[in-house]
């Protein structure tokens, strides 16, 4: 048993070695850390998804100083120019260099008090000018809402306290004030974190451009995956690995699978940590591994039901645009749920977040594994 485990790593390396040769297959590897260092340089010099123009009347009011850092905190969606006058901030707008003007008016904390009371309904805290309704735009007015929900908040509970609740001695505003800020703090309303108990806070202050960025390094090591393949056609071609038994061919496979999809794993995992977006390394080491094998009996698969270089070579490009838009990896359409589980992008990804996942792409590798092998049995004569 020894000797056979030592025969199949002497194998195994010779057949790394053999890959490592082929200068298509070094050109796959060097495109891993090139991506990333790529999407890192765009994502620093980004300025956001939307611009939003912001022009505040009153700089020193402390609630409009609150107000704004809070906007600005964390936020690599949304970029922000700031302006000297109403009129410049509309200029923006007008001429396209802004999707958006946010005026901040003067005296913002009496007006949000008085429109908490009640007494002037039409009272206007920040006027809002847009180009054109998007999505990206409703995302930055939440951000604004939220920022200035906390105040428009205290001042209705102030209000509610004085009208409803009967109290011996008045509390003056300081103490409710002081109140307000114990039982709403300075936290977020709602925090999110995944099933494994872990945090989302690092995704959600990571500049968007990053985000999909460890999908589309899954998506490379299957388009790897792929081009092994078609390196295994050719050696199969020229009669390379005749000698190989038919009992023995499965672990040949596997093993030629595996040689290429190991080698781009490793060098994916060394470019998450460069951009920024890995987590655990135990974790990711264990979610690349498995996930290492899944991609390797799915490209196994493909290239057995495809069976030439030219089939292969036609159905990459359409198998890789498909991934790339069925995987969780820029959006998530709804209804696809059934179509993302027969690929192992969306295992891996799930991963991340959910070691059960884990057992998940062990079970999926099985399963394209067995597949590929009773292809073998029907289709290859003995």
């Amino acid at each position: 048993m020894v000797y056979r485990f030592k025969r199949f790593c002497l194998w195994f390396a010779l057949l790394k070695k053999r890959l490592y040769k082929k200068t298509s297959f070094i050109v796959l590897l060097l495109c891993v850390p090139l991506l990333v260092i790529g999407l890192s340089v765009v994502a620093s010099r980004s300025e956001g998804v939307v611009n939003v123009a912001l022009y505040l009347e009153d700089p020193t009011d402390p609630v409009t100083t609150d107000i704004i850092s809070r906007v600005k905190d964390g936020s690599s969606i949304i970029g922000y120019t700031d302006c000297s006058s109403r009129a410049e901030a509309m200029r923006l707008v007008t001429y396209g260099s802004a999707d958006a003007a946010w005026i901040i008016e003067k005296n913002l904390g009496g007006a949000m008090y008085r429109f908490a009371k009640g007494y002037d309904t039409g009272i206007t805290c920040v006027s809002i000018v847009e180009r054109e309704e998007s999505t990206a735009l409703m995302l930055a007015r939440e951000k604004l809402s939220g920022a200035l929900s906390p105040y428009l908040l205290r001042e209705a509970m102030k209000e509610y306290v004085r009208e409803n609740i009967v109290l011996n001695d008045d509390l003056t505003d300081e103490e409710l004030n002081g109140f307000f800020a114990d039982s709403y703090g300075a936290d977020e309303i709602f925090d999110f974190e995944y099933s494994s108990g872990s945090s989302a806070a690092k995704e959600n202050d990571m500049n968007y451009l990053l985000v999909p960025l460890r999908g589309l390094l899954a998506v490379m090591i299957v388009l790897c995956g792929l081009a092994v393949g078609m390196y295994y056609i050719q050696d199969g071609d020229n009669r390379t690995f005749y000698r190989i038994t038919r009992q023995k061919r499965p672990i040949l496979e596997a093993g030629y699978q595996l040689s290429g999809v190991t080698s781009i794993s490793a060098v994916v995992l060394i470019s998450l940590y460069i951009g920024g977006v890995g987590t655990n390394l135990l974790r990711e080491i264990a979610s690349l591994a498995a996930y290492a094998l899944a991609a390797s009996a799915f490209c196994v698969l493909i290239r057995r039901i495809c069976g030439t270089v030219g089939r292969l070579s036609a159905v990459t490009p359409v198998l890789i645009v498909a991934l790339i838009a069925v995987s969780p990896i820029f959006f998530t359409i709804s209804g696809l749920k059934p179509i993302r589980m027969l690929t192992p992008v969306y295992y891996y990804l799930t991963s991340i977040h959910d070691p059960i996942y884990l057992l998940w792409m062990l079970l999926y590798a099985a399963v394209c594994g067995a597949l590929s092998f009773l292809h073998a049995r029907l289709t290859e004569k003995v």
